[in-house]
């Protein structure tokens, strides 16, 4: 699989950092990965030549030029794998409908149970409960969303991951998680993995 990162944002959010841990883990898993900070490859390269984009990247990019050849790739068949901050990678209305999610607001940290759903589908079967900790966003969705994960909070049902379509591409979205270490522990990075595995372009659109 050949996997683009593209890093940048809010800096407490640790991006670089959190893009390096993640390529390292990718490359461990014998995948080819590309991560720069430079969101013009976007422009100058032919995104056709990757399975999947990965954006580690919050508080959004307001380009539309950028996003109309975001969305053409992904119509085409490159997935999008993101969690976190990156449900804003870009602040126009068009990326919320791509990712099916508005972000409105979020709790401070909490301490929380993730839930995988009954029918959360092949890719993540054999996914386990798991304890995480976090902020707890608060979205508006498009209820055409595949919820592969939930919480429960403030007596509330809430979605943690979910899948989409979007054309020939796969869109996979996960909120956790807001600090480096709960990000790369168990249940939290297993999820995003199986997402980004899911996400790939399929064969026939490949270069």
């Amino acid at each position: 699989m050949n996997i683009l990162i593209i890093w940048g944002g809010y800096g407490l959010h640790q991006p670089e950092q959190i893009s390096r841990r993640l390529a390292e883990l990718l490359l461990s898993k014998e995948h080819a990965v590309t991560a720069t900070s430079d969101f013009y490859v976007i422009l100058n390269e032919d995104l056709r030549k990757y399975d999947v984009l990965v954006p580690v990247w919050s508080r959004g990019i307001r380009d539309d030029w950028l996003l109309q050849f975001v969305l053409r790739a992904i119509d085409g068949g490159l997935g999008l794998a993101c969690f976190h901050g990156a449900i804003d990678f870009f602040d126009q209305r068009e990326y919320c409908q791509l990712v099916g999610g508005l972000y409105i607001n979020d709790s401070n940290y909490e301490s929380f149970r993730v839930r995988i759903s009954a029918n959360c589908g092949e890719a993540f079967d054999g996914l386990q409960d798991f304890q995480c900790g976090g902020e707890i966003f608060n979205y508006m969705l498009d209820m055409s969303n595949h919820v592969i994960a939930h919480i429960e909070a403030d007596r509330f049902i809430r979605p943690y991951a979910w899948t989409r379509r979007y054309g020939k591409g796969k869109i996979f979205y996960s909120m956790g998680a807001h600090d480096i270490d709960t990000l790369f522990s168990g249940g939290c990075m297993d999820i995003i993995l199986r997402g980004i595995d899911w996400s790939a372009r399929e064969e026939e659109g490949r270069l």
